[in-house]
């Protein structure tokens, strides 16, 4: 498994992980996820990285880059490499957009995150699929896009290429955890950078 923006404070890491602990058991689910941290399925994806799941106080962190000016209710909120869906999830329990979505590759992940969402009774709420971020059109409609290294920055160019004209149109926001492949993005206009744990808002 890797590890979360190379931070060697174990306090920290014990914080942050113990939140993310407390917010799935929040969750009473019926059976445990653990064993998926650290699974891989290339696919056709070859820079593909493992699943591993967010700091989920990364995705606040990272909202409270977005200026105030904004109105995130504005955005459609679409977790990039969504794997079990938790990041999603907590998404759609602590902030408000116009919708919640995610894709990811690996069908026994997405499998997972819809009888995850089915138990927790949210299937009015939230859309997953399963699809490559090689092959996405993204619709016409402002986004917040969620990524926390789901692949490298081959697949990530070309997904973002693909829908570059889309996101600069709608004036589309990334919200980018343990941003390794930061410098690789263009196109946009702004970016707010937590240099500690190492995240990056962009704004196109």
């Amino acid at each position: 498994m890797g590890i979360h923006n190379k931070i060697n404070d174990e306090q920290i890491r014990k914080s942050n992980e113990k939140f993310n602990k407390e917010f799935i058991k929040s969750l009473n689910l019926s059976f445990n996820i653990d064993h998926f941290e650290g699974k891989l399925d290339k696919g056709k994806c070859k820079d593909s990285t493992v699943y591993q799941l967010v700091w989920l106080k990364n995705i606040d962190r990272l909202i409270n880059l977005i200026p105030k000016e904004i109105n995130i209710e504005n955005y459609n909120l679409c977790d990039v490499g969504c794997g079990l869906c938790i990041s999603t999830i907590y998404f759609q329990k602590n902030y408000v957009f116009k919708s919640f979505s995610g894709f990811d590759y690996n069908q026994e992940l997405i499998f997972t995150s819809k009888k995850i969402i089915n138990e927790l009774d949210l299937n009015n709420k939230i859309s997953v699929e399963i699809d490559n971020a090689l092959n996405i059109k993204l619709k016409s409609k402002p986004y917040i896009l969620f990524l926390f290294n789901p692949f490298g920055s081959q697949t990530l160019n070309l997904f973002l290429n693909n829908n570059l004209e889309n996101l600069k149109s709608n004036k589309s926001i990334i919200l980018y955890a343990n941003d390794l492949w930061k410098d690789s993005i263009n196109g946009f206009k702004k970016v707010y950078r937590d240099d500690f744990y190492n995240l990056s808002t962009i704004l196109f």
